[in-house]
């Protein structure tokens, strides 16, 4: 992180926390499903002088592609202020999102 410092260029994590919602055997384990402990990672993270995270997101009713396109793009312009990016994943994402009645709800 030193080299990136000296160059000016911020660094983005790609964050993998697997909680009880999964079965992840990588480390850190439980550090993003409870707030408290996920706002103390997240303040290590920033002064550890990470510039922000990606986090994977799936879809628990698989709609149309475009539809989950358009769901990621309007997610990820709080890139801007949040420091964050989703991206989709097949698997078990670390945000989860299910449609009833044409409302997303965030899992």
């Amino acid at each position: 992180m030193g080299d990136a410092r000296e160059k000016h260029v911020g660094l983005l994590l790609w964050y993998n926390s697997g909680g009880p919602h999964n079965v992840v055997t990588e480390q850190p384990r439980d550090r993003m499903h409870l707030r408290e402990v996920r706002r103390k990672e997240f303040a290590m993270l920033r002064d550890w002088g990470i510039k922000g995270v990606k986090l994977t997101v799936s879809f628990l009713d698989n709609p149309p592609k475009d539809l989950r396109k358009r769901i990621l793009q309007h997610m990820n312009a709080w890139s801007k202020t949040a420091n964050v990016k989703f991206v989709e994943t097949a698997k078990n994402g670390q945000v989860r999102i299910a449609r009833e009645g044409g409302l997303a709800f965030i899992r």
